[in-house]
């Protein structure tokens, strides 16, 4: 009986894993991978885990609103290669170097909207690998 209830907990948790997986978005782009996260869920990309942590700053001009200058989102993120983990910054379309590895900050959503604060558990993340060679895992 005992072994039965253990299997079935272990079915019901891969099932969950497998369904967030193939969930998460991914898509390559021109020899690029690319893959969409939120905060405190980690990706894997390029051969490093990215785990979003905090939004920074998202200075993105609002919907609707005429701005001189476009803005940017600064996202603070736990980053993972091999078996050291340091915090770096993404800025919104700059390439950073983690081990190797060219990842940027592609696209950040929802678009603001003029005087709505966005709920960070709003924000998707998409990121790119622009080696084109990393293998994307999420959960």
């Amino acid at each position: 009986m005992k072994n039965k209830i253990w299997l079935i907990l272990l079915v019901v948790l891969v099932a969950g894993l497998l369904t967030h997986f193939f969930t998460q978005e991914q898509e390559s782009v021109g020899g690029d991978t690319v893959t969409e996260t939120q905060i405190n869920q980690t990706v894997f990309l390029g051969g490093v885990q990215i785990k979003p942590l905090e939004v920074l700053e998202d200075s993105r001009c609002p919907l609707g609103v005429q701005c001189i200058w476009a803005g940017t989102v600064r996202l603070r993120a736990l980053v993972t290669n091999n078996a050291s983990s340091t915090e770096q910054i993404f800025n919104l379309n700059q390439p950073l170097a983690v081990g190797g590895t060219l990842i940027t900050l592609a696209e950040v959503k929802p678009v603001p909207t003029a005087g709505v604060p966005i709920a960070p558990s709003s924000y998707l993340f998409r990121f790119e690998d622009d080696t084109g060679c990393g293998e994307i895992w999420a959960f």
